[in-house]
């Protein structure tokens, strides 16, 4: 029997006629090649099971939100009460969540569908009579969840079946949306005591933007620190207002713009220059070699007193000084002095070029009215590109830093607070593909 009570489909039956038989054999070979294992795609990584190796849903864990839990025991994913129940579990006996299969678990063991047969048979569910309300809205809430990240990654992470339901008859064939209007009777995952103390959120802001903490101490460059309150402020479904720092949909930060963005907190102006010199600093970032090209020309004005980079044990990094007759004439070399004078290494300035990247496509991507002075940079930075090659990075601290879980529930605490609060953000600003490495030559949203 199927899971259906049906019988099954490959089976003869007594009297079928040779076209009867015929359709039913190619129906049936359908299905085999449906559930054929396929080729899991690099990135994506691998769950080893009793019972083999298949996809890991691990990866896509930092694009759920708090309807949903992921099992790191059994590879599954989780939605409504039983995302409660399986986390209480695991989190208190570290062991796998034993309970009693439900009729959605039989079509979909692994809570998303693994391959193209049970994406079929989980729209199949979404529109059955015979199943129970609440599961076809959790399953209603797991076909679109997986849509939702299928089409938010790259094309290189997508399998057969996330490569299917991001197709335009996919889109024709979705279940009815009525359900969705159900959505209040799927169970939030509750909030851990303390993830929504206000205290020190002010205290966080400012240290986001400045570096320092209340007692007035520098952290500007522990950068995983920075990360998590980037992550707070700036993320999927706000607006992305720290320009220059890549966020995919997953909720990973590229690290490479991370230090960027240490660089431009350290060298913080106050007053008008502040919006001018960060903005010529990202630009600087962007363009290969002229940092490398002041520092020659240092040396030559200098011969007695030539660059020395600092020791980055000790890091001590000033701002320059404007008066009110200067600030709004700050040009890029007066940007290069303030960084000579700080003695910043080129391998942090080379390390810190995906930051300036990310400025330029931030302002590719939305509506500028400086537009051609960003084409003009971005085409003299592909001239020293060519000329110099793409800079390096410092190994420790590039790709892509992936959120624990405790940020995780921090910032869907907060999501769900504002959501409840009327407070319903759509998702705008530049944000990366799952998946997807920020563009080092060719930018992404120039489209010219």
């Amino acid at each position: 029997m199927s899971d259906y009570g049906e019988q099954p489909e490959d089976t003869p039956s007594k009297d079928e006629t040779p076209a009867n038989c015929r359709l039913r054999i190619a129906k049936a070979n359908k299905d085999r090649e449906e559930q054929a294992t396929e080729c899991i795609p690099d990135g994506l990584g691998v769950f080893v099971n009793g019972m083999g190796i298949e996809q890991s849903n691990w990866f896509f864990g930092g694009a759920l939100d708090h309807h949903f839990y992921y099992s790191c025991f059994t590879n599954t994913i989780f939605v409504g009460d039983k995302a409660i129940a399986a986390k209480a579990f695991e989190d208190k006996q570290g062991e796998r969540y034993y309970h009693t299969s439900c009729d959605l678990e039989k079509v979909v063991p692994r809570g998303f569908p693994m391959n193209p047969q049970q994406l079929r048979k989980l729209k199949d569910f979404v529109l059955s009579h015979w199943a129970s309300m609440s599961l076809r809205i959790q399953a209603y809430y797991l076909l679109c969840k997986f849509q939702r990240i299928s089409l938010n990654c790259h094309p290189v992470l997508q399998d057969r079946t996330m490569a299917l339901v991001c197709t335009p008859e996919h889109e024709h064939t979705m279940p009815p949306l009525e359900l969705s209007s159900r959505h209040m009777d799927i169970a939030v995952m509750p909030t851990l005591e303390g993830y929504l103390h206000w205290k020190d959120w002010a205290e966080r802001l400012f240290f986001l933007l400045t570096g320092f903490d209340s007692k007035g101490v520098r952290y500007t460059f522990e950068l995983d620190r920075l990360a998590q309150n980037v992550l707070y402020f700036c993320r999927p479904g706000m607006q992305n207002s720290m320009l220059g720092i890549a966020v995919d949909h997953a909720y990973r930060i590229h690290w490479r713009t991370m230090l960027g963005h240490a660089l431009t907190c350290r060298l913080d102006l106050s007053g008008w220059a502040r919006g001018q010199f960060m903005r010529l600093l990202a630009l600087i970032l962007a363009w290969p070699g002229l940092y490398c090209k002041a520092i020659v020309d240092y040396n030559a004005a200098n011969p007695l007193t030539p660059f020395s980079p600092m020791n980055w044990m000790d890091v001590q990094l000033w701002p320059p000084h404007f008066d009110a007759a200067t600030a709004v004439n700050i040009m890029d070399a007066d940007v290069l002095r303030a960084m000579l004078a700080n003695r910043i290494p080129v391998k942090w300035i080379d390390h810190a070029y995906t930051f300036g990247v990310v400025y330029l496509e931030t302002h590719f991507f939305e509506a500028n009215a400086s537009i051609n002075i960003y084409c003009e940079v971005d085409n003299d930075c592909h001239w020293c590109l060519d000329l110099y090659g793409k800079p390096l990075a410092i190994l420790q601290w590039d790709d892509w830093r992936v959120p624990m879980e405790g940020n995780m529930i921090r910032l869907h605490a907060l999501l769900h607070q504002e959501h409840t609060q009327g407070h319903i953000h759509s998702a705008h600003g530049l944000y990366y593909p799952i998946g997807m490495t920020p563009n080092w030559h060719d930018l992404w949203q120039r489209r010219e």
